[in-house]
């Protein structure tokens, strides 16, 4: 184990420009992955092509986008993570009047039920800068990652079924 910083690369996430897909440190009883903000970018396509469709296709694809580069990470440490590994999101959205809602469809249809969801800060923005297609929402994510395979303590209840 190592506290040294240290690079992810997804190869199934949106080709990373002057930055990582996230940066991981091991903490304690895991590690610690600090995502880089990902928009609805399309893996495998041009730099520049973000989901088309508005807000439910964009929060979706970042979604998948933030759930890859995690699954990687895990795989780095070895140790399997995903989406239930994510502690908290931050999300910066062009007008949230008009586009929250939908997002929060896309949000909760992604987290589906949960015994609770991540944490989560939203902000406004005027625009999302450095995307393809006008993108309407960046998220930012963080992940925990324990070092042994057991159930994260949110999904323990699954454990009794």
């Amino acid at each position: 184990m190592s506290n040294k910083a240290r690079p992810v690369v997804a190869k199934l996430a949106p080709e990373p420009g002057a930055y990582s897909h996230a940066v991981v440190v091991d903490v304690g009883t895991g590690t610690l992955v600090e995502l880089s903000g990902q928009c609805g970018d399309i893996p495998g396509k041009e730099t520049d092509y973000t989901e088309i469709g508005g807000i439910r296709p964009q929060t979706t694809r970042a979604l998948l986008n933030i759930e890859e580069v995690i699954r990687k990470a895990g795989e780095d440490v070895g140790v399997p993570a995903n989406r239930d590994n994510i502690t908290k999101i931050r999300v910066f959205i062009v007008d949230m009047e008009n586009n929250k809602p939908a997002f929060e469809e896309a949000y909760q249809k992604f987290f589906g039920w949960r015994e609770f969801l991540p944490a989560r800060v939203f902000v406004e923005v005027a625009g999302i800068p450095l995307s393809g297609d006008p993108a309407i929402v960046e998220l930012e994510a963080q992940a925990f990652i324990p070092r042994s395979e057991r159930m994260p303590r949110r999904l323990r209840w699954l454990e009794k079924s």
